[in-house]
């Protein structure tokens, strides 16, 4: 099922087949107006623009939206409004949300060691209502901006993964890869679950505002190899450790600029987390 720079409401529930998939190009519209439906995989493309000002969304009101595939944003090579999910969303209990980088969006951070900077090619602002593992594929950019009440897990295995304004992921384990980032851009008091992995946990903020990762809530040990990384001297990077569990820092970032590492409760083990500009506090 494709559909086109169009405004689509559903008023009645189950109107498109269980094993559809749906192709939302441009400034889709798609509201579901309270009713539940099932489809199995969600493909959003912007060639076309937006509609009315709006980008491709998806808006469920007090339904869910049940999906038992996968997610792809791709061929985005429009700037001005990222593709939206909002409502309630129901994933199977392994998902792939892929994300390409938005045309033309992409550069390098101001140092060797922060990676790069992009466009939000999708933002799943919905309320996750189901136990699922997403792995974050493709070199672009996915915010999580909505809730979930349950456990996850996010699994970023390439690209970046930004956390947007208000959201509470307490139950969530985020698993930064190697070739991951997770920024926060210039985002405060967003609480995770857990951070574990290998990739680079970083604030990049155009405004150059100053961010505060709170992680621990899932009470479980983990530990994360990867880097702390701030783009700019006066918007670092801030981290507070929260829960019982023994969250291990075993990376080095002594190369970057850090703001304070608070351990509120449990035990943060640094490795050679380093220290420089304000560096860590505990």
């Amino acid at each position: 099922l494709s559909i086109n720079n169009v405004f689509l409401d559903l008023y009645r529930a189950n109107q498109i087949a269980d094993t559809a998939t749906v192709t939302l190009r441009g400034g889709v519209y798609f509201r579901t107006r309270g009713f539940n439906d099932t489809v199995a995989n969600l493909v959003i493309e912007s060639p076309g623009g937006t509609k009315d000002g709006y980008g491709s969304t998806v808006v469920t009101g007090a339904g869910t939206l049940r999906l038992t595939g996968n997610i792809t944003a791709q061929n985005l090579d429009d700037v001005r409004v990222p593709a939206w999910l909002g409502g309630n969303l129901w994933l199977p209990a392994a998902t792939t949300v892929s994300v390409d980088t938005v045309k033309d969006t992409l550069v390098s951070g101001p140092s060797g060691i922060s990676g790069f900077n992009g466009q939000i090619g999708l933002t799943i602002g919905a309320n996750l209502v189901s136990a699922t593992t997403i792995n974050k594929t493709g070199s672009g950019v996915l915010q999580l901006a909505g809730v979930s009440y349950v456990q996850n897990t996010v699994n970023v295995n390439a690209g970046a993964l930004v956390l947007g304004n208000s959201t509470n992921y307490g139950l969530t384990q985020v698993n930064v890869g190697a070739g991951g980032i997770l920024d926060m851009r210039g985002q405060n008091n967003l609480q995770l679950g857990s951070v574990i992995g290998a990739g680079t946990i970083k604030n990049f903020h155009a405004a150059q505002t100053a961010a505060t990762l709170i992680t621990g809530a899932d009470n479980t040990d983990g530990t994360f190899s990867g880097t702390f990384v701030s783009d700019f001297s006066i918007a670092l990077l801030n981290v507070r450790k929260m829960g019982t569990g023994n969250w291990t820092l075993s990376g080095d970032s002594s190369g970057s600029m850090l703001g304070t590492l608070t351990v509120a409760n449990g035990i943060g083990v640094p490795g050679a987390v380093g220290t420089r500009g304000s560096g860590w506090s505990k």
